[in-house]
């Protein structure tokens, strides 16, 4: 670990990783800000097999984020550190998700629409609009559809299913948006950048 990301860990007042048990099955999860009085984002990312950008693993790497808000990197099961270590991280990239025709069928078939409709927290789905993985189409249907004022979609121009630097930066801005109040400036400086 650099002398850096060491130094941020230690600026932080929150910087603790949790054990939760579901259904007796160990999850980790990283909770990270700069104050203890910040909003809270709770990060739900996509996969399956891979928790990046934001993942337990990811401890110190964002100031940006952790200074503005307290993030909560719950890794999914299987990914992560919530199945395999550190020394494993080929199988993030190389894993039976490439092969399972099983999995990719449940993937295809998974509708989430009627939970979607059941939000009652603001909800915030960030999709590149080059995405083959989910149909960024369906997603912006859904939610037009909705008539649901927590759920919101953000659809980032030239991204895909992974976020490049536009895309962290769209994440980054809507969360500032999010949860500045009405009428307040935003405190994020324009040349701000996540990379």
């Amino acid at each position: 670990m650099g002398i850096s990301r060491k130094q941020i860990i230690e600026q932080n007042e929150i910087s603790e990783l949790y054990t939760f048990h579901l259904r007796n099955i160990p999850q980790k999860v990283l909770v990270e800000g700069r104050s203890k009085d910040l909003p809270i984002v709770i990060n739900l990312h996509g996969g399956p097999g891979t928790p990046i950008p934001f993942s337990v693993g990811c401890r110190g790497l964002f100031p940006v984020f952790t200074d503005r808000f307290i993030m909560v990197y719950w890794d999914q099961l299987g990914c992560g550190i919530n199945d395999y270590t550190f020394k494993d991280f080929k199988a993030i990239m190389v894993n039976e998700t490439t092969t399972s025709s099983r999995l990719w069928k449940e993937l295809l078939r998974l509708d989430l629409t009627e939970e979607l409709l059941e939000i009652s927290v603001p909800y915030y789905i960030l999709q590149g609009d080059t995405d083959i993985v989910t149909s960024t189409t369906d997603i912006v249907s859904v939610i037009d559809a909705s008539d649901n004022p927590y759920l919101h979609c953000q659809v980032i121009d030239n991204s895909g299913h992974m976020p490049g630097k536009a895309g962290m930066d769209a994440v980054f801005e809507t969360l500032v948006k999010a949860t500045t109040c009405k009428g307040e400036e935003s405190h994020a400086e324009s040349n701000e950048r996540i990379y």
